[in-house]
Order: structure tokens, then sequence, then C-alpha cells
């Protein structure tokens, strides 16, 4: 008969299934990371898990959901502090892109065969329905700088997707090419900034 655990028992696994989760997907990436070694490590059975989350993928997912507070925090500071348009949204897409790059976890989410595992597994219109939430705080960013400095030459809606499209990027890293992947982001900053700011 399976185990039954308390709701205090149940809360510490999710919290240790989540906390695993993130350091094998950032270690391993999504597809050599497999249930057996999490639920090892989480000190379930494999049967159990299935009770915290349906997959790997959703497990994935939540983490994914978790790791927005950052780029929610940085958005929240630019808003606050008192740079220029200019200078707002070019610190808004250097920090976005070192997020990417310093967190390995959102490195992997933004790998290209990643992306589209969880496309195509998680569940109805999960992912897309994530990423319209995305464009929606992209969107409230763009407002909040028009609103507050009136230094946009597009409207905010347009803004926010090009500024979408530049993270998109990411996930064409090796079409692109990975030698000058960096060199073109900067590029892109620079041509983005340019022409949606102005000022100084």
């Amino acid at each position: 008969m399976p185990r039954t655990f308390s709701e205090e028992e149940k809360q510490h696994i999710r919290n240790s299934l989540l906390e695993i989760g993130k350091e094998s997907f950032s270690h391993y990436g999504l597809k050599k990371t497999n249930i057996e070694e999490l639920t090892k490590a989480a000190g379930i059975s494999k049967g159990a898990f299935y009770g915290f989350f349906k997959s790997k993928e959703i497990l994935f997912f939540e983490i994914l959901k978790q790791e927005g507070v950052h780029r929610d925090n940085i958005l929240d500071k630019i808003i606050e502090s008192k740079k220029s348009t200019k200078q707002s949204l070019k610190m808004a897409l250097k920090l976005g892109l070192d997020l990417i790059h310093d967190n390995p976890f959102l490195a992997e989410f933004y790998n290209e065969q990643t992306y589209a595992i969880l496309k195509r597994k998680l569940p109805g219109n999960t992912l897309e329905a994530f990423m319209k939430t995305d464009d929606g705080l992209l969107l409230i960013f763009t407002k909040k700088l028009q609103q507050k400095l009136h230094g946009l030459k597009k409207k905010p809606l347009l803004a926010s997707g090009i500024i979408r499209s530049f993270f998109l990027l990411c996930l064409h890293k090796k079409d692109v090419g990975e030698e000058v992947f960096s060199e073109v982001m900067r590029f892109y900053i620079d041509a983005i900034v340019n022409n949606l700011a102005k000022g100084k």
C-alpha cells in the first residue's frame, strides 16, 4: 500500500523536488534528467513523484515560474531608478541577457531543444500562456517607461514586441553562430535602444 504523507511532509517533499530538480536541470539539462534520480535524491519512490508532479516537464515549468521573480525584480529596479529611457532600456536588455547567461536553469530553458520538448510535452497551451504572460509584463514595463519618462519613439505594444523578439534570439544561438552570438546581441542592444528610446 502506498505511503501517505502529512501536509507538512508533502510541502517539504515538493520543495525538495523543486530544489533538486533545479540543480539537476541546470547541470544535466531537461532531456538527461530522469525521474528516478530526482526521487532517489528526495527520498521518495518513483511512483510517489507523480503525486506531486505529473511529469518532469511539469516540474521544470514550476521551477521556471519561480525563476520569473528575478526578471520582475530587474524590471522594478529599472522603473524605480532615475535613469533616462535610453539608459533604462539598455540596462533592461543587458541585465536580462546576463540573467539568462548567468543562471544555468534559465540558460537551459532558452536551449532550442529544451524549448521544443516543453512545447510538445506540457499540457494544452501551458507554455504559450506563460509566454503571453511574459509578453504582458514587458508591455507593462514599456508602458511604465512611457508614462514615467515619455521617452519612447514607438508605441509600448510595438516596443514590448521588439524586446521580446530580442530575448527569443537566445533560442537560436546555434543558428546565429555561437562564436559571434555575444557580439550580435550587443549590436541588437544598441540598435533597439537607438530606435526605441529618445534622448541620451
